[in-house]
């Protein structure tokens, strides 16, 4: 029986598998064996088999969903006979509930967030803002649309940036429009970006425990007339900034943006038309490098006069 399971493990080594903890019960009149398989490199799992007069072997793992079964007799016979006949392995697309043990309970992987990509920049000047998105909704290698824009115009001087998960991003912007509904209709005026910025705070603080996915960047004019900026992470945290990149090619198009206006001063103020050139540039390059960065790159101009808007086409492979 050792060399019987000695072989079965280096059948499962061979497969490149990773081999779980078994535990098997042998039940075979009053005497019981048992008989455990280890393998110091692999993480184990303990599943318990119980028979009567006959005895079973299972190995579940969690890359490729696989279950190895084996039976036999209690007399242990034409076991190298049936070898090849009792192996059964199942592709990763089978459920886990067809294969697991009834015996002991198990739960379902709870995996509540999804990533759908997307990037945003926003610079903000003396007396405007932009603020850019793509346009590309994906998961993993599937592109769900090329056509959605991650821009919410809140008011006529404020508009909303979100990328992350997709579902709670649109969960976070109907709550904050309703909220801003009830501010206008309540005080019969519209709320001001610095409000804003304090209400989407607040909002995200409040599922900290169980937070939005979602990274924010809120563009406006203060009551000044100058823009304002102000960037968010998942749980509230809020930073009012001169510029921000953020999302899945945040990490490259910052960089780019540090070195074009981190020395800016009050003095040199950056105009509107080189913070639009350096928008269209940090997405053409983050669309190189960035398969969820693509499609169109959609931007707002907030101004005293209205919201301008534009599309900038980029690379769709």
């Amino acid at each position: 029986m050792l060399l019987f399971y000695l072989s079965l493990s280096r059948i499962l080594l061979s497969l490149n598998l990773r081999v779980y903890y078994i535990i098997l019960n042998l039940m075979n009149g009053q005497q019981t064996a048992k008989q455990t398989i280890l393998h110091e490199h692999f993480e184990y799992h303990m599943l318990r088999v119980k028979a009567a007069s006959t005895a079973a072997v299972s190995c579940i793992t969690l890359d490729n969903v696989i279950t190895i079964v084996i039976y036999f007799n209690s007399s242990f016979c034409h076991l190298n006979n049936k070898l090849s006949q009792l192996i059964r392995v199942k592709s990763q697309s089978l459920n886990m509930d067809t294969i697991i043990d009834r015996g002991t309970p198990k739960a379902r992987n709870f995996e509540p967030y999804a990533s759908n990509g997307g990037s945003i920049v926003a610079i903000s000047g003396k007396d405007f803002a932009i603020v850019a998105s793509d346009t590309r909704l994906s998961e993993g290698y599937m592109i769900y649309t090329r056509k959605q824009s991650k821009l919410f115009q809140l008011s006529d001087k404020s508009v909303l940036g979100c990328t992350g998960c997709w579902c709670d991003t649109l969960s976070l912007t109907n709550i904050i429009q309703s909220q801003l509904k009830s501010y206008l209709y309540d005080h019969n005026t519209i709320m001001q970006p610095n409000s804003i910025a304090q209400l989407l705070s607040t909002l995200l603080y409040s599922r900290r425990f169980f937070p939005y996915y979602v990274y924010n960047v809120l563009a406006g004019l203060d009551n000044n007339g100058e823009g304002c900026l102000y960037s968010y992470d998942p749980v509230g945290h809020c930073e009012k900034v001169n510029y921000t990149a953020g999302g899945s090619s945040g990490v490259l198009m910052q960089p780019f943006l540090d070195s074009w206006l981190g020395k800016r001063t009050a003095d040199n103020p950056v105009t509107e038309e080189e913070a639009l050139s350096l928008v269209k540039d940090a997405f053409t390059a983050a669309g190189e490098r960035d398969i969820y960065t693509g499609d169109e790159v959609v931007y707002n101009i907030i101004k005293k006069d209205g919201i301008q808007t534009g599309v900038v086409q980029l690379r769709k492979d």
